[in-house]
């Protein structure tokens, strides 16, 4: 029986504060992560082909609304906004990951922000955030966040599609992910003093007549589990994993035989 998700997020932290208290035993790296507090990237569809889009790193905030009704095209308006009083910028840039297309915001300036709206074609958008000092076309801190399209992948426009990660406190952190006959939902925490996370999910099948599954894959690590029949969650676990975790949720019909995904990349904060 699949449990609550409240219950195994609960399950999932006492786990992870567990394992990382453990490695206090070892010695640390020099070096560590920074804090994780401002740190997000999520997207879901919050109606049939309308979606909602916020991402955060240390003085970039993002805020994107996308409509996808028009078959072709893609309807964006949003913010792009400086949120550090420092001698930095908030850099935005907007990919379209079948034509190339580009679009850059700059904004400097604590509390400074700039609107924006129009159409792209219909393809999926990469969404990079930087923090550059200004004047320079240095970074010095990143986060990117893509957003599939219905155009491109059949189903993903329906409410209720999503996938993202939000960090709660400087080191620990939530992600979930969900299209039709799939969700996953984890949590991960900092090793202290070291350049290593924990990441564990459970994920679960809503739908008979297919299979869910789903994957986690650091830059030292990697594993997949699957849950076959409604209402059975399986869990998955990266004990220790470094770099950037990407995860993945999918769902196989054992009618159609075809596999639909939704991934998400969570960034270790930089």
């Amino acid at each position: 029986m699949a449990r609550t998700r409240t219950r195994s997020l609960l399950v999932m932290f006492t786990a992870l504060v567990t394992t990382a208290v453990a490695v206090l035993v070892c010695p640390a790296p020099a070096l560590a992560y920074p804090s994780g507090a401002g740190w997000s990237a999520y997207w879901s569809y919050y109606d049939t082909k309308k979606a909602q889009l916020d991402a955060k790193i240390p003085g970039v905030d993002l805020h994107v609304v996308v409509d996808d009704t028009n078959s072709g095209y893609r309807y964006l308006a949003g913010q792009v906004t400086d949120t550090a009083g420092d001698s930095s910028c908030a850099r935005v840039e907007i990919y379209g990951t079948v034509t190339g297309g580009q679009i850059v915001y700059v904004v400097c300036g604590s509390g400074q922000y700039h609107l924006f709206t129009g159409f792209t074609s219909a393809e999926p958008l990469l969404f990079v955030l930087q923090r550059i000092p200004n004047g320079t076309t240095t970074v010095a801190s990143a986060a990117d966040i893509l957003l599939p399209s219905p155009a491109t992948d059949p189903g993903v426009g329906a409410a209720g599609t999503k996938a993202g990660w939000w960090y709660t406190s400087s080191v620990y952190y939530q992600f979930t992910l969900a299209r039709a006959g799939v969700e996953v939902n984890g949590a991960g925490l900092h090793y202290p003093g070291q350049n290593a996370r924990t990441v564990a999910a459970n994920v679960q099948n809503l739908n008979s007549l297919g299979c869910a599954s789903a994957s986690l894959n650091a830059s030292n690590a990697g594993t997949s589990q699957q849950a076959c029949g409604t209402g059975t969650a399986e869990p998955l676990e990266i004990p220790l994993a470094t770099g950037n975790i990407a995860v993945s949720a999918c769902w196989r019909s054992t009618l159609t035989l075809t596999t639909r995904c939704v991934t998400t990349k969570i960034y270790a904060p930089n």
